[in-house]
């Protein structure tokens, strides 16, 4: 599948993986979402949690 991403997204997903952020694209929604790339659970928010969670449960989109 192609995925079309516009410049826009692409220099969003460029300046948070420069942040040291993960990025995770939904093919369905077209929506990105990025998490703190921590290996410290202790470090994570309940907003965290939340996308964490989002992205888990839409894995195959």
């Amino acid at each position: 599948m192609k995925i079309q991403l516009t410049n826009e997204q692409i220099g969003t997903i460029t300046e948070e993986l420069d942040c040291g952020l993960r990025c995770f694209y939904n093919i369905r929604t077209k929506e990105i979402k990025s998490i703190i790339d921590s290996k410290d659970p202790l470090e994570l928010t309940i907003e965290l949690e939340e996308d964490m969670a989002e992205i888990e449960d839409n894995w195959d989109d």
